[in-house]
């Protein structure tokens, strides 16, 4: 498979997990893990993705196309892309675990304090 048009995959770091994000004294003040303790076990420190920082939301939708992943905005669509062809990324853990997470169940994982996963999983692109 051949990336094209500046596609740059990294690992993603999960937004809600910086100490020092401006967003931080605002409306979603409440959202943000302050430390790797209040996280623990469960809670995604970083994955891999398309951008170097998301700050998920229950709402957010898949990539359009899973071979490129989402290439703009700050949600889970950046961490949708599937890089090894089995539906699956990898995501590392606050209390410093990795575990393989199949795509649909991103959202089923507690990006933020306040995250209540959805009652239905987005589908996911046939791609």
């Amino acid at each position: 498979m051949e990336y094209t048009g500046g596609l740059s995959s990294s690992y993603t770091f999960n937004g809600w997990a910086l100490s020092d994000h401006p967003k931080m004294k605002g409306a979603e003040e409440g959202k943000f893990l302050r430390s790797l303790g209040e996280g623990g076990s469960g809670v995604p420190l970083f994955s891999e993705g398309t951008g170097p920082m998301v700050r998920p939301n229950v709402s957010d939708r898949p990539a359009a196309d899973l071979r490129m992943g989402g290439q703009t905005g700050q949600g889970l669509s950046r961490l949708t892309i599937n890089r090894y062809r089995n539906g699956a990324n990898n995501v590392a853990y606050m209390d410093g675990s990795v575990n393989s997470v199949k795509l649909p169940d991103m959202w089923k994982l507690k990006w933020h304090c306040q995250w209540q996963p959805p009652s239905r999983l987005p589908e996911m692109p046939k791609n």
